[in-house]
């Protein structure tokens, strides 16, 4: 055995990359909510919502948003690509 004392291992610090969850307030969220047109034939919209309030924002208010945009998301057609001409903001 040696005399000398062992040197202590220290752990190296790791770089940590923020998520998305992290850089945005919860008072500021963005939620993608897919909506689902046919089971059988596996159809379905997505719904982009920004800036919504998760602290204060209950279930039944966002139930109503999207109960109030899916009549015109379901309404409006799918291009080729795949993808709704509508913008939702």
């Amino acid at each position: 055995m040696s005399d000398q004392p062992q040197a202590q291992l220290q752990p190296q610090e790791q770089y940590h990359e923020p998520l998305s969850s992290e850089l945005l307030p919860q008072t500021d969220a963005t939620l993608t909510i897919r909506i689902i047109k046919s089971f059988e034939f596996r159809t379905q919209k997505s719904m982009v919502i920004k800036g919504v309030n998760l602290i204060e924002e209950t279930v039944g208010g966002l139930m109503q948003r999207v109960r109030g945009c899916m009549s015109i998301l379901l309404i409006t057609p799918i291009s080729k690509s795949g993808r709704t001409e509508a913008r939702w903001a």
